[in-house]
């Protein structure tokens, strides 16, 4: 039955338009059932930092609600309508990024995610694009679950290898291990696919696989490959109860980016200096380290070369 029903879900991947994520989930949690994933502990103290596009011509964001999780009732019917790599509908997500060991700076890959989702990367402006930058740091340590089997980020991404090495041995002692292994490959490269502005529907497995990850075992995230990248950083993506009961809010700043492509200068624009109790009000200063206009169009120009 667990072979005949990845089949059938091997068929539906190539029109997931057309497949309700309803019997996605349907044959998932009730004919194949097992999901033998890998787990890893987020330490206490891990840095986790999340990116928000600002529009052109809207105030920046005040508090810290404005850049984590959505929580308002409305603004989640208006919003989120559509399909995430790990939510369905209607249903809040926190997508963050934490360090890899090839790019060991979360922002970078935050940043990187954010400009391939909101803005034309191949037409980027030198004026660019602004968004804040959210840090969070964990106040304990939580169990993640990991989707490691996917087979470009086992070649780019050093943390995914080990972890995929180490997994392997675990995976292939379990009964059926052949059927386990195709089944972990297939979703981990679910998440591992660049889906196209407008095609969220192409999301749908890898929120079901999210779904029965989050609330039927009950973790508090998951690490998975980021594909903005090339698979050479993480992204974690944590249910609204981990990001309000596992992290503390520490800050957040905005930056302006300009470049072609994946190539891009990160120019810091204006920092929260302080807020007040709640996280709110948020005080923004000029950054110190701003670049000139100038500058900016002599880096830029030579990403362009």
């Amino acid at each position: 039955m667990k072979e005949k029903a990845l089949s059938t879900l091997l068929e539906w991947q190539k029109d997931l338009v057309n497949v309700s994520f309803d019997d996605i989930t349907d044959l998932m949690s009730n004919q194949i059932r097992l999901f033998p994933f890998s787990t890893a502990i987020i330490h206490k103290g891990a840095i986790i930092e999340r990116v928000r596009y600002n529009e052109p011509g809207k105030p920046f964001f005040t508090k810290e609600a404005d850049i984590s999780y959505i929580r308002d009732p409305d603004t989640i019917k208006q919003c989120l309508i559509n399909f995430g790599r790990c939510n369905k509908p209607f249903t809040p997500c926190f997508y963050g990024s934490i360090e890899s060991f090839e790019i060991p700076q979360p922002r970078a890959t935050a940043l990187s995610e954010a400009r391939a989702f909101y803005t034309n990367i191949e037409n980027e402006s030198y004026e660019g694009d602004t968004f804040t930058v959210g840090r969070w740091i964990t106040n304990r340590d939580f169990v993640c679950a990991e989707i490691i089997f996917a087979q470009k980020a086992i070649l780019e991404n050093s943390y995914v290898s080990r972890s995929y090495r180490d997994r392997l041995k675990e995976l292939v002692v379990y009964p059926d291990k052949t059927f386990n292994l195709n089944l972990t490959k297939f979703y981990s490269e679910e998440f591992a696919k660049m889906i196209q502005r407008g095609d969220e529907f192409n999301y749908k497995i890898s929120a079901a696989v999210s779904e029965l990850v989050f609330y039927v075992s009950g973790v508090a995230g998951i690490i998975f490959p980021s594909v903005a990248t090339d698979c050479r950083g993480l992204n974690i993506a944590l249910k609204p109860s981990a990001v309000d009961n596992f992290l503390e809010f520490k800050g957040a700043y905005t930056v302006t980016t300009h470049g072609k492509g994946k190539y891009f200068l990160v120019n810091p624009f204006q920092d929260v200096i302080s807020w007040d109790k709640g996280n709110v009000n948020f005080k923004y200063q000029d950054s110190k380290h701003r670049i000139s206009s100038e500058e900016i169009r002599k880096r830029v120009d030579k990403f362009r070369e």
